[in-house]
Formats: structure tokens, sequence, C-alpha cells
């Protein structure tokens, strides 16, 4: 796609045209979804993702917002996703599945003397936890 053709694009983009939208999205939902695929190397994260990264495009063009590249402009959104994506997966290190717990250590670059030391505090979490009375 040509500068000339995406800003065509993005001048009809702004007439809220729900037709013009879906040929941008035919045009990048492919490029947007390996972009994103690439970065969380999950197909559900991914599809997810890519369709929350276009919804979010229509609602900036919809509040007209100022955008400068259509391409640029989309691919961000995108990125800024996958970051929050990630940062909310960090944020989530225990998880209760029932009754027992399950310890979820985030991909991020932890150190291998912490992940032993958080798994030693969960045993003794356990051992706690064993000892309590059924009240």
């Amino acid at each position: 796609m040509t500068k000339l053709s995406q800003k065509l694009l993005l001048l009809q983009l702004k007439t809220k045209d729900p037709k013009v939208f879906g040929r941008f999205y035919d045009e990048y939902v492919k490029k947007i979804y390996r972009f994103v695929y690439f970065k969380v190397s999950s197909k559900e994260e991914a599809e997810d993702l890519t369709a929350e990264s276009f919804l979010r495009v229509w609602e900036q063009i919809f509040a007209n917002k100022e955008i400068e590249n259509l391409n640029a402009f989309t691919y961000q959104v995108a990125r800024n996703l996958v970051i929050d994506h990630y940062r909310k997966k960090a944020q989530q290190p225990m998880v209760s599945d029932g009754e027992e717990m399950i310890l979820q250590i985030p991909d991020t670059r932890q150190s291998i003397d912490k992940k032993m030391e958080l798994g030693e505090q969960v045993e003794k979490l356990e051992v706690y936890l064993k000892q309590l009375k059924e009240e």
C-alpha cells in the first residue's frame, strides 16, 4: 500500500463508513495478527489482541483523533495492547483453582534464585494452611 493510498484510506475512514473500515480491516488484519502473534506466541491471545487493536483504532477514528500515518498508528495500538497484556499477566502471580493454589510465575526475566525463593514460600504457606482448623 503506497503512502498516497494510505492517506486516501485515512480520509475515507474519517467519514466513519463501516464499509471503508472493512476494507481497512481486510488490508491490515493479517499483518497485525502476525505482528501480535510474534510477540505473544499464542493463537488465541493473538486473535483477541488483534481484534482489540482494530476496535481501538475504530474508536480513535470515531473520536476524531488526529492520525498522521494510519499504518504506524495501527501498529502502535497493537504494540501498546501487547505491552498491557504482559503487564496484566505479571500482576497475577497466584490463581485459586478450587481448593489448591497454583503458582503462576510470569514469563519475565526473574532470576532462578527468586523463583526458588518463591517456591519455598509457597511450600511454607501450604504447611501453615494445612495446620489451620476447619473453622
